[in-house]
């Protein structure tokens, strides 16, 4: 390690690849419920504006589809995970309704890249919280640092 960067991208690592909801106060995991289903819930009232729409079309000339991917919520078509979140975040971000924290809106990023890693890897609910923890906690972190 030479520099404070590696230092701390290497605790960073060791946060994200070691956090287990499990091991958390049980608020934190029951805040960490309520943001996915506030996040689910957004995209569900956003499935008639243009945005989740324009982002498949997008998606679907970069992608045939990909049965091993994950879900695109506006319409079930399984495509490649980053597609997936990519589509997905534009889902969930179309009403300007993102939960809101002072660092930023992180739901909006982290949720849609959860899910479609989780489905991808086949992980289990606490997995996709832990992963959804581990991405709010180190973002908000990056955001009030640099904030």
């Amino acid at each position: 390690m030479n520099t404070m960067h590696d230092k701390l991208l290497t605790e960073l690592g060791r946060f994200a690849s070691t956090l287990e909801c499990e091991s958390l106060p049980p608020a934190i995991v029951e805040k960490a419920k309520a943001c996915l289903l506030y996040g689910l819930g957004v995209g569900v009232a956003a499935v008639a504006a243009p945005q989740g729409h324009q982002a498949a079309r997008a998606a679907d000339r970069e992608s045939p589809g990909d049965a091993a991917g994950a879900t695109r919520l506006i319409d079930g078509r399984k495509v490649g995970f980053p597609l997936a979140a990519f589509c997905n975040g534009a889902l969930m971000h179309s009403r300007v309704q993102d939960d809101s924290h002072p660092c930023g809106h992180i739901g909006g990023v982290v949720i849609p890249a959860a899910l479609a890693a989780a489905e991808q890897a086949g992980a289990s609910g606490a997995e996709l919280l832990s992963a959804m923890i581990c991405g709010y906690e180190s973002a908000l972190r990056i955001g009030r640092d640099h904030g």
